[in-house]
């Protein structure tokens, strides 16, 4: 299912367009278990990661988080982002907002995970990523008054995920 929606393109620009989710809520893989679920009044940060495989898609994401352990996966009961930006531009929807998925160790509970795919220590986003990327933050930020923050997975953990070559001045 794809839902459509209209999107201001910048603030002196009076011409709106609009912008496809893909929604894979009910088709990814699914693992042991269940997540969490919150209010989305919960939700109080976007937390922004790159998936450091430049060839990934939500399928392999969702097959490695919840592949048990003992076989190479993370064990989780199911994809730990909310959304996927592919390189061409192309945004899923992975989690319901609602959902406390995994995508920042002991931290999930008021935020929503967003995945640039490629790895971000060698490559740079697309221009087509950065550009959903906008929109898509701009959506989330209307549609989810409660969020006052944005923040890439370096400011919560020990990681260097969004990558070196990604900054979150490309997409706000």
């Amino acid at each position: 299912m794809i839902q459509l929606v209209p999107m201001l393109i910048g603030a002196s620009l009076p011409v709106i367009r609009h912008l496809a989710f893909k929604d894979l809520v009910d088709r990814l893989p699914k693992g042991a278990g269940s997540y969490k679920t919150r209010r989305l009044s919960d939700i109080k940060t976007l937390v922004l990661h790159h998936s450091s495989d430049p060839n990934g898609d939500p399928f392999s994401y969702a097959a490695f988080h919840t592949r048990p352990e003992l076989s190479g996966g993370r064990g989780w009961p199911g994809i730990g982002y909310h959304y996927i930006i592919q390189p061409n531009g192309v945004i899923y929807k992975c989690n319901r907002h609602r959902t406390i998925s995994y995508h920042v160790k002991n931290g999930n509970s008021d935020k929503l995970g967003i995945c640039f795919t490629g790895n971000f220590n060698v490559d740079h986003p697309t221009q087509a990523q950065i550009i959903a990327g906008k929109f898509l933050l701009n959506y989330l930020r209307l549609t989810i008054p409660s969020v006052k923050h944005i923040g890439v997975h370096r400011d919560y953990t020990n990681t260097s995920c969004p990558g070196d070559n990604f900054s979150i001045d490309m997409v706000i």
